[in-house]
């Protein structure tokens, strides 16, 4: 192969294996609050009867969308 080609595959397999560690990051941040709310649910539910799902959910995917602008 060219030298140039090979420069420009080896950044292209950098950046992709960095993509997968950010996507492996965001995994586990989406599994974390995933759990925290659902623990929260619980909570409220024996507590109150029933909390407010709309509420949660909008909280949810506020927490969702600030990981996405911080990675």
């Amino acid at each position: 192969m060219c030298p140039k080609l090979d420069i420009e595959n080896s950044q292209l397999k950098n950046e992709t294996n960095l993509m997968r560690f950010k996507l492996l990051e965001c995994r586990q941040k989406v599994i974390q609050l995933i759990q925290m709310y659902d623990g929260q649910a619980m909570l409220m539910n024996n507590a109150e009867g029933r909390g407010s799902d709309t509420e949660r959910l909008s909280e949810f995917i506020g927490d969702l969308l600030n990981i996405t602008l911080i990675q």
